[in-house]
């Protein structure tokens, strides 16, 4: 049955469901360069059935995989067996001292596997930006680890999300890149929205609505609506995924410009709660864009917005396992009260230290793919960290911003298997994570971590100038803010520095364009404040207290 999102008053659906890299250096000259071919472009047919809740109907086919004895006897034997291309040769050896990530592949090739990528749906070229090189390597992972479904952490489509009614936006930074031609990517993509689908008006909903439109070829995009769950059975196990709106839980009117009208925020806190109390899932994750926890660019929302730490609380309450993000351009995983916070939002783009890099110019590497150049900064010390790492820095597991994914294994009722892979589809020494499962705490226990709403610690004030507010992306930390006097802020594409200023009372000081309004950054050329940027560019503009 299919039904549209407005026809659902505010309740989700429940959806069921070669390139060859070349190794000769070329001359170096300003960077190293590494050749990639991405290959010609195909596509084949998968089925998605569509219903409505209760979330417990599975989609997938039975188990025959035994469980975590069996599982366990298969030992390291796995990565020595079924050796075919070096890729997957690669794939079982990822950690030489640690355990290996496709162990159990030979005494459960049936369990349940999936790769996530995040902030992915930019085709922007130079500096920083380099999806076609991610997606290239994101493909040859999955031919090895063959996911039973792909997710999509938000920021689907950059800039501004699609603006397209005929969705050729999506088509041509998603379809034409991940799935056509690559059979190893056409599997079904689980979708939540990020703050960048949602910066162009209706975005959102053609995002949802693409869905159902014969344009998605063989139904591989899957985004039923806002938030919804989802329900696979593998092994004899069932892990039940919830996809949360960040956005709307966060309520920021720069990462939430324009709103689905057909989604209520009230709606979807109250069938998180209820949803997670009614699972019975033996594994539950929760993915949404927006990190809790991080000490990447942008700041942990766990310590600004008093609802996130409600919805931390209900996911500790109710035995959630692992939460996946996407949001900051950077791979990281934090540990924090049992639970593990996984960023993945390092598809296309990366947040780099201006300074840095600009001090340390040999951290650059370049690819080359389709005849156009991409370049990476390959050097971690070049990774932008907000003031969050001084609190989480014993938290935070791995960190790494030169592009790339994450991969998650199901192998038993007690633990799952999560590998962070890099922009060329390797793993790292700790890069490795056995994840034991989490079960619900009783009610009232005394061991529930995170305290009461009442409680807890007032939130972050926010940083102003002038007493004002901005609406917009704040750039620059409060000690940075403060020491200038002003604020540096993003402002959305299309608006002067001197109209975004003079809208929350101030003066605008400084003006900054750059290429592209999908990089969230402070970096650009000097323009005057009343300069309206062009179509595409994005704006920083610092303003101050008339």
């Amino acid at each position: 049955i299919w039904l549209k999102g407005s026809m659902l008053q505010g309740l989700p659906l429940l959806a069921h469901s070669d390139s060859d890299r070349s190794g000769k250096a070329a001359t170096r000259a300003m960077v190293p360069r590494r050749a990639l071919r991405l290959s010609a472009v195909v596509f084949s047919t998968a089925w998605m059935a569509v219903a409505s809740i209760p979330p417990q109907v599975s989609t997938a086919e039975a188990a025959q995989c035994p469980r975590e004895d069996a599982a366990a006897a298969g030992g390291s034997a796995g990565c020595e067996a079924d050796e075919t291309s070096a890729m997957q040769k690669h794939v079982r050896k990822l950690d030489e001292e640690g355990p290996c990530p496709d162990m159990h592949r030979k005494t459960c090739k049936h369990c349940f596997r999936m790769l996530g990528i995040g902030d992915m749906g930019s085709t922007s070229v130079g500096e920083a930006h380099f999806q076609p090189i991610v997606a290239q390597s994101l493909a040859e992972v999955a031919r090895a680890y063959d996911p039973r479904i792909i997710l999509g952490l938000g920021d689907n489509i950059y800039p501004v999300g699609s603006e397209e009614d005929d969705y050729s936006d999506i088509v041509e930074r998603w379809y034409d890149v991940y799935i056509n031609g690559t059979e190893s990517l056409q599997k079904p993509w689980y979708f939540i929205a990020g703050n960048h689908d949602y910066y162009t008006n209706g975005s959102c909903q053609r995002e949802i609505s693409f869905t159902h439109d014969p344009l998605n070829k063989g139904n591989h995009w899957q985004f039923p609506f806002c938030y919804y769950v989802q329900n696979f059975m593998s092994n004899g196990l069932s892990i039940d995924i919830f996809f949360i709106d960040m956005e709307m839980v966060v309520k920021d009117e720069f990462l939430w410009t324009y709103p689905n009208p057909n989604c209520d925020p009230a709606m979807q806190d109250a069938w998180f709660e209820m949803s997670l109390q009614a699972s019975t899932a033996d594994w539950k994750l929760v993915v949404g864009h927006i990190p809790f926890f991080t000490t990447g660019a942008h700041s942990s929302a766990y310590y600004e917005y008093a609802l996130v730490r409600r919805y931390a609380g209900l996911m500790q309450q109710y035995g959630v396992s692992m939460y996946f993000n996407g949001h900051n351009h950077n791979q990281e995983v934090i540990v924090k009260d049992d639970i593990y916070w996984v960023t993945a939002g390092n598809g296309a783009k990366q947040y780099l230290d201006d300074q840095y890099v600009k001090n340390h110019p040999d951290g650059w590497e370049a690819y080359e793919a389709n005849g156009k150049e991409y370049f990476i900064y390959e050097d971690f010390y070049g990774c932008q960290r907000n003031d969050d790492l001084a609190v989480l820095e014993s938290d935070s597991k791995m960190f790494a911003c030169a592009g790339g994914f994450m991969g998650l294994t199901i192998l038993s009722e007690k633990k799952a298997e999560l590998v962070m892979y890099d922009h060329e589809g390797k793993t790292k020494k700790g890069w490795t994570f056995q994840v034991p499962n989490r079960a619900p705490l009783a009610p009232g226990s005394m061991d529930y971590k995170l305290a009461p709403m009442a409680s807890l610690p007032s939130p972050r004030e926010p940083v102003t100038c002038g007493g004002q507010k901005l609406k917009g992306f704040l750039c620059g930390n409060q000690t940075q803010c403060a020491a200038s006097r002003s604020c540096c802020t993003f402002a959305s594409s299309g608006v002067s520095c001197k109209g975004f200023c003079e809208a929350a009372a101030l003066i605008c000081e400084l003006a900054l364009h750059n290429a592209d309004a999908g990089d969230d950054n402070c970096g650009g050329s000097a323009k005057a404040c009343g300069d309206t940027p062009a179509s595409g560019e994005g704006v920083v503009c610092t303003c101050k207290a008339q």
